[in-house]
C-alpha cells in the first residue's frame, strides 16, 4: 500500500489499510438556498463552521437544519449515528463523530462505519494524520481533499480489542492534559482581565484636564487588500503581507506570507509607514500590534495613522487596547464579526497632554513587562501540552502506547469481516435512496379553501361569513405554512384581500 508501510514496521497482528477499505466514504451537499421549503426542518445539517469551536469528540447539531424535501433535492446524505465527519476544505481537518442522524455540506468527507471496527480509534487517527490529508489536497483558490484522495489515506490498523484499549489509554492521558490546559487558559484569561483593568484605570479616567475626542479626529484608518490567489506571480515576493493570523503580540517582526511588487500594485493592499499601528477590524476585531517592519496588510486589518505625529506608537497601542471592549461591543456579523469604519471613527476617547502620554507609556510598559513574562511562560506550557498530545498519538499509532495481547484476533481477519459488511451495506443502498420531489406550490385561493373548509369558496364567502382582523387571518394562514420566508411572500396578497374585505364592509 505504498511507502508508508515500508518505512513504518507495525506490531504483530496489525495491518496497513486505507480509509476507503474501512468504511463507506460519502461527501455532503447543500440544498438550494433559494427554495425556502428546503430549510428549517428537523434534519441536522453540519458545515465546517459548526466545528470551528467544537472541542468535543461528538457533534449533534449545527446552526441550520434542512427538511426532508431539502435532503431529497440535494447531494446531501443522511448519515447514521456514529459516522465520522472530516472537513475536507476551508479548512481541512475538523473531525467529529455524529451523535445522531445528520448530514453535512459539501465541505466534508464522511465515513459511514461498519460494525467491525471502533470509530473512536479512527477519530483519533484522523486528528493525528491531519497533515497527511493536507498533503494530498489540491486547489488554486483553497486546498480541497477529494473523496478519492481521502479514501487512499493509509492507517495502521490493530485488532479490534486493541483499538478499544488504545482509545481508553489516549483518553486517560488526554484527560490529564485537558485539565492542565484548562487551568493554564484560565490563568491567561485572568492576565488579560488584569491588563485591561490597568489600561482602564490609566486611560479611561474622568480627568478634567484631559480632552475628549472621537477616534476619527485623531487617526486616519487605511484599509488593505489581497492580491489574486490565481496569479502566482503576485505571491512569494519580498514584501511582507500581514493578516489576522500575524497579529499575536505587541510588536510585529515578520509575516507568514509575502507578495511581489506586482502583487502590491495590482491589489488594494497598502503599506505601513514609520509611526503606524495595525488594528484588526474583522475576524478578531480589536487586536493591535506595532509593526517593526514595513508591511502590506489585507482587508481584515487597518493601518492606524496618527494625525498628530507627536503621538508615539506605544501610546496609540495602549489607547486602542483600552477601548478593546468598545470595539468588540460594536462589532457585528453572523459568520464573521467586524466593526465598520464609521462605528470605529465615532468611538469617544479621552486623551491627556503629550507630556502625560509619555509618563503613561512608561508606567504601562513596566506593568506589561511583568504580565508579558508570565504570559509567555503559560503559552510555552500550553505548547508543550499540544506537543505531548501529538507524542501520545504518535506512540499509539506505532503500537507503542500499550502492550499487545497476543490472544487478540489478527487485524487481517477483522478486515475480511469489514469487507463483507461493506458489501452487504452497499447491496442494501435502497434504504438510503432519496426520492426527489418538487416542493408543492399552492395558489392562495386553494390555501384559503383549505383554511375555511369549502370547495366552492368565493370572495363573497369571506365578505359575508368571515369577520376577523388582518392579523387574525394572517395567523390562520401562516399556521399552514412551514417557513417564515414563504409567509412573507403571501403577506402582500393576504393584505390586499383583507383590505378589499374591509373596504366592501364599509360600503355596506
Amino acid at each position: 500500500m505504498g511507502n508508508t508501510e515500508s518505512k513504518n514496521k507495525l506490531p504483530k497482528k496489525w495491518v496497513w489499510t486505507t480509509l476507503g477499505e474501512l468504511g463507506i466514504v460519502v461527501s455532503g451537499g447543500t440544498p438550494s438556498t433559494k427554495e425556502p421549503s428546503f430549510w428549517g426542518g428537523e434534519i441536522v445539517w453540519i458545515t465546517p463552521a459548526d466545528l470551528s469551536n467544537n472541542k468535543e469528540k461528538y457533534v449533534k447539531k449545527g446552526k441550520r437544519n434542512i427538511t426532508q424535501l431539502g435532503l431529497g433535492n440535494s447531494s446531501a446524505v443522511l448519515l447514521p449515528k456514529g459516522s465520522l465527519l472530516f472537513s475536507s476544505r476551508a479548512p481541512i481537518g475538523y473531525t467529529a463523530i455524529s451523535q445522531c442522524e445528520l448530514c453535512t455540506n459539501q465541505g466534508f468527507k464522511n465515513i459511514i462505519p461498519t460494525s467491525s471496527f471502533f470509530i473512536d480509534y479512527l477519530y483519533y487517527y484522523l486528528r493525528f494524520a491531519k497533515h497527511l490529508a493536507i498533503q494530498m489536497a489540491s486547489g488554486t483558490t483553497f486546498l480541497e481533499l477529494s473523496a478519492s484522495s481521502f479514501s487512499k489515506i493509509h492507517i495502521p490498523f490493530p485488532p479490534l480489542k486493541e483499538q478499544h484499549r488504545i482509545v481508553e489509554k489516549i483518553e486517560e492521558l488526554f484527560s490529564e492534559l485537558d485539565e492542565a490546559e484548562e487551568t493554564l487558559m484560565k490563568e491567561l484569561g485572568r492576565l488579560k482581565v488584569y491588563e485591561l483593568s490597568i489600561l482602564s484605570k490609566t486611560l479611561r479616567i474622568n480627568t478634567k484636564e484631559w480632552k475628549t475626542f472621537q477616534i476619527g479626529d485623531l487617526f486616519e484608518f487605511i484599509g488593505g487588500g489581497t492580491p489574486s490567489k490565481k496569479q502566482k506571480q503576485l505571491w512569494n515576493g519580498k514584501i511582507c503581507w500581514a493578516t489576522v493570523k500575524d497579529i499575536n503580540s505587541k510588536y510585529l517582526n515578520d509575516t507568514k506570507d509575502r507578495i511581489t511588487e506586482e502583487g502590491l500594485l495590482n491589489s488594494s493592499a497598502k503599506m505601513t509607514e514609520k509611526g503606524d499601528i495595525i488594528l484588526v477590524t474583522r475576524i478578531s476585531p480589536g487586536k493591535v500590534t506595532i509593526p517593526n517592519i514595513n508591511t502590506a496588510i489585507n482587508q481584515d486589518l487597518k493601518i492606524v495613522r496618527p494625525k498628530n505625529k507627536n503621538f508615539s506608537p506605544d501610546f496609540i497601542y495602549y489607547l486602542l487596547n483600552a477601548y478593546y471592549k468598545d470595539i468588540i461591543t460594536l462589532s457585528s456579523g453572523t459568520t464573521v464579526k467586524g466593526i465598520s469604519l464609521s462605528q470605529l471613527n465615532n468611538i469617544q476617547v479621552r486623551v491627556p497632554s503629550l507630556e502625560e502620554c509619555k509618563e503613561i507609556v512608561q508606567k504601562l510598559d513596566h506593568e506589561y513587562s511583568l504580565t508579558s513574562n508570565v504570559s509567555k511562560e503559560i503559552e510555552n506550557s500550553i505548547k508543550q501540552i499540544i506537543m505531548e498530545r501529538h507524542a501520545i498519538l504518535k506512540k499509539a499509532f506505532e503500537g507503542k502506547l500499550i502492550a499487545q495481547n497476543f490472544d487478540d484476533e489478527p487485524a487481517i481477519e477483522l478486515l475480511n469481516k469489514i469487507k463483507k459488511e461493506k458489501e452487504e451495506y452497499l447491496l442494501n443502498q435502497k434504504n438510503m435512496t432519496k426520492v426527489k420531489t418538487k416542493p408543492q406550490k399552492k395558489h392562495l385561493i386553494d390555501i384559503l379553501k383549505e383554511t375555511f373548509g369549502k370547495n366552492d369558496f368565493t370572495f363573497e364567502d369571506i365578505k359575508n361569513n368571515v369577520f376577523m382582523s388582518y392579523e387574525d387571518l394572517k395567523t390562520q394562514l401562516f399556521s399552514l405554512l412551514e417557513n417564515k420566508t414563504i409567509q412573507s411572500k403571501f403577506d402582500s396578497k393576504i393584505a390586499k384581500i383583507t383590505y378589499k374585505i374591509s373596504h366592501e364592509n364599509k360600503k355596506d
